[in-house]
């Protein structure tokens, strides 16, 4: 069996490397603004600011209709094909259908923050623009591009943050006009190659019929929806029936660790991307042999960061966000129970045999698991009971995924997740951090004590890496993943 060793010579780690620093970038410049944020605005302001991009996130979901995660599907080949193949009356629809989620959206945050309708309107369309085109270059392996224009739009966009704030006064409009003109710049230079990109492959022909196509397109669009839905409806649900204050502290302890969203949309990228190139003959068990090992890679990242984050919550509070939003803690220390699993991409294997139908049912289950939950565990535990019924919908939803992947390639579930590797992980790590931080807070004070874990986050990780890689390369072609 030669699966391990193809797996070893394919490139799924340098580019879920690639994907996840092109990413990180963005992400960085939201998590410092949030930081930021934080500290030099009143909860009410900065609740008002947050929820302008949470109504973002959603509707660009919406007006961008999946298509960014079912491009990654498909090889730069197919795309190009299928581009040529749609008619005018597609585009002309698809453009119709993001000029009225847009419109939609300017009337929503003119009524509600008084933004003026043309900024809000061409905001989101240029948003959801950037992310299709993003998806485009990203089949292409444009890399070193995307990561260029990426890095350039995070200085732009912590520079305006920067100088709302420090301007005289914060002017959410005059911040939004500016974040507008730099979104337009870079949709304008991420359509720029797409002309060329598609002549390179004039010659190739569409092999699978339109039918089965828009099929699995639709399916991906209502996953994309339900997702962002999923992240967000708690946080839209606290903005509706909590004053402005108390949905600044929900929205501060309910966050999502964005770099490990992006660490696993990195690795579940770079998966589909190889499996769409790759042509074996035992597609099935090289399949799970590439899964298994992103996994393995993965939880080298994903399981030291869920310790950090849940030991040295205190201090991540007081030190970075300021003493104000304490009352976040318990919030936050619920929702990081959710983190493990970005050790695993759950879905990898379903988009790539084209099972949205699944897909979906495990999508829609979670939010109304998720929202049938909410109000009682409110009852009990007050704030952190919202987040913990979103904790206890990811888990079920995962364990969903699980049974209907082994069921698809007739194996046991056991078999299709490293889970010795993982449990090695966890008591090490867990044993150390807890240790660790132990030690620290007995003598020292907030500020000391976050670096530290910093420090110790960073050197766990790459230190874990490099045994992983090792062990990896030292495997026998006849090993499991």
């Amino acid at each position: 069996m030669k699966l391990l060793r193809q797996a070893k010579t394919d490139s799924f780690s340098g580019k879920a490397f690639f994907i996840f620093l092109i990413r990180f970038f963005p992400a960085l410049a939201n998590m410092l603004v949030l930081i930021y944020y934080s500290r030099q605005l009143d909860e009410a302001v900065y609740g008002t600011y947050q929820n302008y991009w949470v109504r973002t996130y959603v509707l660009s979901a919406v007006g961008a209709m999946g298509l960014q995660g079912f491009l990654m599907t498909y090889n730069a080949e197919f795309i190009a094909a299928l581009v040529r193949k749609l008619s005018v009356r597609s585009y002309a629809l698809g453009l119709l259908w993001m000029v009225a989620v847009s419109a939609v959206f300017a009337y929503l945050e003119f009524y509600d923050t008084s933004v003026p309708l043309f900024v809000s309107f061409f905001f989101l369309l240029a948003y959801i623009v950037t992310i299709i085109l993003e998806s485009v270059h990203f089949v292409n392996k444009n890399f070193g591009f995307i990561l260029l224009v990426n890095l350039l739009y995070t200085l732009g966009f912590c520079w305006l943050h920067y100088s709302a704030v420090n301007s005289g006064g914060f002017d959410m409009q005059y911040l939004l006009f500016y974040l507008l003109i730099l979104l337009s710049v870079r949709a304008i230079v991420y359509i720029s190659p797409v002309p060329a990109m598609l002549r390179k492959h004039g010659d190739i022909v569409l092999d699978k019929p339109l039918t089965e196509i828009r099929k699995l397109w639709l399916h991906l669009g209502v996953y994309d929806i339900t997702q962002f839905l999923f992240k967000y409806i708690d946080k839209f649900i606290m903005s509706l029936v909590l004053t402005a204050e108390l949905s600044a502290i929900y929205y501060n302890g309910s966050q999502d660790i964005p770099f490990l969203s992006l660490l696993l949309g990195a690795a579940g990228s770079a998966a589909l991307m190889q499996l769409a190139d790759k042509r074996v003959e035992d597609k099935d068990e090289y399949t799970v042999t590439l899964l298994k090992r992103s996994s393995r890679l993965l939880s080298c990242i994903v399981f030291p960061v869920f310790f950090f984050f849940l030991v040295f919550r205190t201090e991540l509070f007081t030190v970075l966000l300021s003493e104000k939003y304490i009352p976040a803690i318990p919030v936050f220390f619920v929702s990081v129970m959710a983190v493990p699993l970005r050790a695993y991409s759950f879905t990898t294997i379903l988009q790539n045999r084209h099972k949205g139908g699944i897909i979906n049912a495990g999508s829609v289950a979670d939010i109304v698991i998720a929202c049938a939950l909410m109000y009682p565990l409110y009852l009990w535990l007050g704030l952190p009971g919202v987040a913990l019924s979103f904790v206890v919908s990811s888990y079920l939803q995962g364990g969903f995924y699980l049974y209907h992947t082994s069921r698809l390639l007739d194996r046991p579930v056991a078999s299709l997740l490293p889970a010795g590797n993982w449990l090695v992980k966890l008591i090490i790590f867990g044993l150390l951090f807890i240790g660790i931080h132990y030690f620290l807070s007995e003598g020292y004070s907030d500020e000391i004590v976050l670096i530290c874990g910093i420090v110790l986050l960073m050197v766990v990780s790459i230190a874990a890496i490099a045994v992983e890689l090792k062990l990896q390369s030292n495997e026998q072609p006849d090993t499991k993943a």
